[in-house]
């Protein structure tokens, strides 16, 4: 946004970004935390004296200049700014008035900074409730569900909602009893429960612990939606994490069929597909010795190395055989919902 002139009086240029004050500095606006006007009463006790001592005959004169002085003094203001760094005075005048216009006018400039910010987490809350109540619902939403949950009017929540849609993570379909527009939300099919909030912010780390729990849960792909109900967090703060993964080398992106996009974790969802060779040799104990002194015995014996009826790949069989149904019946799901 460009930089636009707010105020310009006597020396004093304020700006959408920067303060200016001839003599006194420039301070950008993103530094400053507050203003007022401070009252510097003046001190009365050298007028005072003097007239106490006019009181003396030979010091007669000390009391007219005493009243004099205490007549010709005055109050003096100065504009206060407190800023990160601490509290600065760069403004001083003996009239209050031209400050407190300038306290106004830098009071309206950092309201107008702070509105941006403020309407951003904003839509951010009411995205993370209307996720929440989609969640509660079997993964679909409805304007009326969104309104009633965020206490929103019709419009804003259908345009959230509609914004959802054009990134691709959300469906748009009718009830199939009652025919309402609903906005479906596939990855909250079988999702887990939302993040319960602690008692202080996570830190970055916190949250990537998050997400590769997440991902494990689901198999090593992982969605931003997930992201967000697994971490409690906004999409912008999800998808940045996600795309560090992404720059690491350690997580892909990649595009689904729907248009959509999917963060998938090469080594979680290796963790089934291990070698077999790996646990028959974990099962059976085998030394590390190079030398193969026992096997040799076991021979000379003529014991066999692996038992009868053992299956040492049988719980990693079972697991592929739940993984590749969960992921049919996705399938399956998602042809008779396009139908």
């Amino acid at each position: 946004m460009a930089e636009t002139l707010l105020y310009r009086k006597r020396g004093i240029r304020l700006t959408t970004e920067t303060l200016e004050i001839r003599g006194g500095g420039v301070y950008p606006l993103q530094s400053i935390r507050g203003v007022t006007v401070r009252e510097e009463r003046p001190n009365r006790k050298g007028p005072v004296i003097c007239i106490a001592l006019g009181f003396v005959p030979p010091l007669v004169p000390l009391m007219f200049v005493g009243v004099i002085w205490l007549l010709r003094q005055r109050s003096a203001y100065w504009l206060s700014l407190q800023t990160e760094y601490g509290t600065v005075e760069p403004l001083g005048m003996a009239k209050p008035q031209i400050l407190q216009e300038l306290q106004g006018e830098i009071v309206a400039a950092l309201e107008a900074r702070s509105l941006p910010q403020q309407s951003q987490n904003r839509v951010d809350r009411l995205r993370q409730k209307l996720l929440e109540v989609a969640q509660r619902k079997g993964g679909e939403i409805s304007v009326t569900d969104g309104v009633l949950a965020t206490g929103c009017g019709f419009e804003e929540v259908k345009g959230l909602l509609d914004a959802m849609l054009a990134s691709g993570y959300v469906q748009l379909d009718n009830h199939w009893e009652t025919g309402v527009v609903i906005y479906r939300f596939p990855e909250l099919w079988a999702e887990p429960g939302p993040r319960s909030p602690g008692s202080s912010q996570p830190s970055l780390e916190d949250l990537r612990q998050d997400l590769l729990r997440a991902a494990q849960t689901y198999g090593g792909r992982l969605s931003l939606t997930q992201g967000v109900l697994a971490t409690g967090q906004s999409f912008g703060i999800v998808q940045d994490l996600l795309g560090e993964m992404v720059g690491s080398g350690a997580v892909q992106l990649r595009e689904e069929d729907g248009g959509g996009k999917v963060y998938v974790f090469p080594e979680l969802g290796a963790i089934e597909e291990r070698p077999r060779l790996d646990r028959v040799q974990g099962e059976r104990g085998q030394s590390a010795d190079p030398r193969g002194a026992d096997l040799g015995g076991d021979r000379e014996r003529g014991q066999s190395a692996d038992p009868k009826g053992a299956d040492p790949g049988g719980d990693g069989h079972r697991q592929n055989i739940k993984r590749l149904t969960r992921e049919l019946w996705q399938e399956l799901r998602g042809f008779f919902d396009s139908l």
